[in-house]
């Protein structure tokens, strides 16, 4: 009976019996027992116990992922240490950064503050000198009381009141182009402008729109003045020296120039109660 033969079992040594390895595979893989777990360091002590036990192709292979990890390694290494040094940088320009927008908040800060007591202390003076320069129109527009005055007295009186209004118009004009400069200055220096001081700005610049209504006031009421005075002037001429249309004439004059004296004493005590 003939001899049955065994199944030949397949593998690496029947597969590749004469490999040619690319490394040399007599050396034993090296690890780094410091950075693997505890159980591939027991697996890579078995490994090394029966090295030459291994199928050559398995051995270059095993090496040769020894060696790609080694070359990870040392470049993760060097990434880390990039890493590392570049939070360093960043933590130091973060430093500075800090720094620096701390002193330029505090710097902002007193320039702030300075540009806020400069535009304060310059709406006082404003005020004090439309205050001062009302006062003397109030003392003008009084004079007008002296029944004794002439008429062609009245009417240079009348021109004066009228040239000051016009001046008192112009330093309107001119505060309020200053009040809308410094109030764009003082938005751009700081974005958020605290809202006392602005609720200042804006009780200030209602005060000065007050007292162009007080002036308005003052000067309707002399125009009232002197077209009485011209009327009365025509009907003087036309009745060719009439004493009792004369005395008639002054008397009406006297009645307006006192109900405009009582208008008057009204605007100065609005005036009075807004110092």
């Amino acid at each position: 009976m003939p001899r049955r033969q065994s199944k030949k079992i397949k593998s690496l040594w029947n597969e590749y019996p004469d490999y040619t390895p690319i490394n040399n595979v007599d050396e034993k893989p090296l690890f780094d027992e410091t950075i693997v777990g505890d159980e591939h360091r027991v697996l890579g002590q078995i490994i090394r116990e029966n090295w030459y036990l291994i199928h050559p192709l398995a051995r270059d292979y095993m090496l040769s992922s020894a060696s790609e990890w080694r070359k990870l390694l040392t470049e993760t290494g060097l990434i880390q240490s990039n890493l590392e040094t570049k939070q360093k940088s960043l933590a130091g320009f973060q430093d500075d950064f800090d720094k620096k927008t701390q002193r330029l908040l505090i710097e902002k800060n007193a320039e702030f503050e300075r540009i806020k007591e400069e535009t304060a202390e310059s709406f006082k003076e404003t005020i004090e000198q439309k205050d001062h320069e009302i006062a003397n129109l109030k003392l003008l527009v009084d004079s007008v009381d002296e029944t004794s005055i002439s008429r062609s007295n009245l009417e240079t009186d009348l021109s004066e009141k009228d040239r000051k209004i016009s001046e008192l118009e112009s330093v309107i004009g001119e505060l309020k182009d200053k009040c809308r400069q410094q109030e764009v200055e003082a938005m751009n220096i700081q974005t958020g402008i605290s809202k006392n001081f602005q609720q200042q700005i804006n009780n200030i610049t209602k005060e000065l729109y007050e007292k162009q209504e007080q002036i308005d006031k003052l000067r309707e009421i002399l125009n009232k003045a002197k077209e009485q005075l011209i009327i009365l002037k025509g009907r003087s001429e036309s009745s060719s020296g009439s004493k009792d249309e004369l005395e008639s004439k002054v008397i009406a004059l006297e009645r307006l120039l006192e109900e405009r004296d009582e208008k008057l004493r009204k605007i100065v005590n609005t005036i009075e109660s807004l110092e």
